[in-house]
């Protein structure tokens, strides 16, 4: 599993073209702007110098290690806060996976209780076991009815109503209901955990959006410089490799349209991970769904949908600017909407 998303993948080939050239031609271009910025012989007549002093020299040389380190650095603390998204986005999904496995625990015992009292009572009191009514699948809902359930059959009256009618000497309504409160209570910690971690998974996207934004600028600053540059000397060749695209914040003009880089061999072709909403609000324990970190070709991917049992879920886009999330209802779960990245 790729730890570096597409849209940084996409940064790096290019970043990697530009120094790739730098170095290459960095030496020689530095000569040349050294050689047009020396001063003429009479120009020490025009300035406030000591006499026979010869003014210094400039030197373009330490300009371009400093374009490198700046580009480097930028990089460096870019991948850093992407490859941290990528682990938690990996935990998000792996309790989202624990969520659904502990709602099937929950749903197939609270199904059976049902199935029991309608298969073996002639007047089954569904409401007195609080069982009315199909049993929801939605993680919060299935929470409540479980509980629900659990506490009713606890109740004197539900035991003497199973206890002297039921056709199965060995359904315990206080065991069945010990049973389900300990299978309801693992959901909740799951859903509990769950929404901890999507709230990580917000300010980790935020945190590598801004070092994506801080990137972009370094970037086009950088890269403008030295289209600059070569142009002054009359290397356009170079400039076009160096020269920053107008439309794709972060790549070369030349990467944007889909041009080779000389220096890409290593740099695997990555996808993005893919974060989708979750529907698991309700009762303070809600979570706001996250939008997907997932791009595709050109273009990058929309908002994932996403709520919150109380309201306000935040959904992250997917390129590095997320939209605003919808905000969802507890009992419904998924009708929140993301915005687009």
């Amino acid at each position: 599993m790729q730890k570096v998303s597409k849209e940084v993948t996409d940064r790096i080939r290019s970043v990697r073209s530009v120094l790739f050239n730098l170095r290459e031609k960095g030496d020689g271009l530095a000569t040349k702007v050294n050689q047009m910025a020396v001063p003429p012989s009479s120009f020490s007549n025009t300035v406030n110098t000591v006499e026979g002093e010869v003014p210094p020299s400039p030197d373009y040389g330490p300009a371009i290690a400093l374009f490198e380190n700046v580009l480097e650095g930028a990089l460096g603390e870019l991948s850093q806060r992407d490859e941290a998204l990528f682990h938690v986005n990996v935990t998000v999904k792996s309790l989202r996976d624990q969520r659904q496995d502990q709602v099937d625990v929950v749903y197939g015992m609270v199904g059976r209780i049902r199935h029991f009292i309608l298969g073996e009572y002639k007047d089954p009191r569904l409401e007195l076991l609080a069982l009315v009514g199909e049993t929801p699948r939605e993680p919060i809902a299935l929470l409540r009815r479980a509980r629900s359930v659990a506490s009713s059959l606890a109740r004197p009256e539900a035991e003497d109503y199973l206890g002297e009618r039921a056709m199965e000497p060995s359904f315990s309504p206080a065991a069945r209901a010990a049973e389900l409160e300990q299978a309801a209570t693992q959901l909740e910690n799951v859903l509990d955990l769950l929404n901890e971690t999507l709230q990580t998974y917000d300010q980790a996207l935020l945190d590598r959006n801004a070092a994506m934004a801080n990137y972009d600028r370094v970037f086009v600053r950088i890269a403008r410089i030295l289209e600059d540059s070569f142009r002054l000397v009359g290397d356009q060749e170079m400039a076009d490799r160096v020269r920053p695209s107008e439309s794709r914040p972060g790549l070369t003009a030349d990467a944007a349209d889909g041009g080779s880089d000389p220096d890409s061999g290593d740099a695997g072709d990555t996808s993005g991970s893919d974060t989708t909403g979750d529907s698991t609000g309700g009762d303070g324990t809600g979570d706001g769904g996250t939008g997907g970190d997932e791009t595709g070709g050109d273009e990058t991917g929309g908002g994932g949908a996403g709520d919150n049992g109380n309201g306000n879920g935040n959904n992250a886009g997917d390129n590095g600017n997320g939209g605003a999330g919808g905000t969802g209802n507890g009992d419904t779960g998924d009708d929140g909407t993301g915005g687009t990245g």
